[in-house]
């Protein structure tokens, strides 16, 4: 029960990673096409609004009247998520959460399956826990598929032994 609160926590955890990368770049998208931030050039050419310099990795623009504004879309350590980069981090976090169901599938049932006694009629009785763990088993393709499908969908795959592997 507890590594299922850690892979929880992990895959939480990553999801805000990936919805700040995410956010950080529509808000510099909606800047650039408000026209609030000049556009920049990667290759290093003329913009309208002044000249472009690379400066490490990031490019900043340089307008006629001398003052540096800051570079477009980058995260606070100056690296630029791309959809190659957010589509990894997506397809990471479904393969948690299949190998989550694979394991829960995988594990064995402990505990009593009957309720001692009987209805009278020669039915006995299932627990509560033990009807939990079939339903659990019988929703099994039901919860998996939709996972398997989205991950194709980010051009990815798992393998035979449960690595990520790019189509």
């Amino acid at each position: 029960m507890q590594t299922k609160y850690i892979i929880l926590l992990g895959v939480v955890g990553v999801g805000g990673v990936v919805a700040y990368m995410y956010m950080k770049n529509k808000e510099a998208q909606n800047a650039l096409l408000t026209g609030s931030l000049p556009a920049t050039n990667q290759g290093g050419a003329t913009t309208p609004s002044g000249t472009t310099t690379p400066t490490g990795g990031a490019t900043t623009t340089t307008p006629t009247g001398g003052s540096t504004t800051p570079p477009l879309s980058t995260t606070s350590d100056g690296v630029s998520p791309s959809d190659a980069n957010v589509n990894l981090a997506n397809a990471t976090i479904l393969v948690a959460e299949i190998k989550a169901i694979d394991k829960e599938y995988a594990t064995p049932f402990k505990g009593e399956r009957k309720i001692i006694g009987s209805t009278g009629f020669g039915i006995t009785n299932e627990t509560p826990e033990y009807k939990a763990y079939n339903r659990m088993r019988a929703t099994y393709k039901i919860r998996r598929e939709p996972k398997v499908t989205a991950l194709a969908k980010l051009g990815y795959k798992l393998d035979a032994i449960g690595s990520l592997v790019r189509i």
